[in-house]
């Protein structure tokens, strides 16, 4: 069991995130990566200059800079993802008939039960909003409530940095 658990650590030391498509991947023999088939050793056409960041719902004490661009912004953008609950299912009493069932759909629709949803305050500067640059939306983990957002490397720098008191 501990060769095993040796060999998955020294796979996970080796996977890379791909400057192309942004998976993390561990590399075919020529460096290429399983998922796109570009070289992980060469730029994307954008410089390098964007990686991966996930961030949970609602997340707070986010860093003033663009998650476009990289510039220090004190402009905040909302970002909001709703999906219907797959595992939503209405349990309504068979003693309370269609009014029951309506009532019971009513307050789950109410209370939130029936959607899952992730909603986020990032920044983004005003010249990137201005010129209609969206944010770059990797995936959306429903079940996690996280987002995972191609971002400016200098957003991920300050994000990932010890916070100074």
């Amino acid at each position: 069991m501990a060769a095993l658990s040796v060999g998955l650590n020294a796979m996970s030391a080796l996977t890379v995130e791909c400057p192309h498509c942004y998976s993390d991947v561990l590399p075919m023999a020529d460096c290429r990566c399983p998922s796109c088939l570009a070289d992980t050793r060469t730029l994307s056409s954008e410089g390098g200059l964007f990686t991966k960041v996930a961030l949970q719902h609602q997340a707070q004490a986010l860093p003033n800079i663009c998650m476009l661009c990289g510039t220090p912004t004190q402009r905040k953008t909302r970002f909001h993802q709703k999906a219907k609950n797959e595992r939503y299912g209405a349990n309504p009493t068979s003693s309370g008939g269609a009014i029951g069932l309506l009532l019971t759909w009513l307050f789950d629709y109410a209370s939130g039960k029936m959607y899952q949803e992730v909603a986020l305050q990032v920044p983004q500067c005003e010249e990137c909003h201005r010129r209609g640059r969206d944010l770059r939306v990797r995936h959306v983990d429903f079940d996690r409530r996280s987002v995972t957002f191609i971002v400016h490397r200098s957003f991920r720098q300050s994000y990932e940095a010890p916070m100074s008191s």
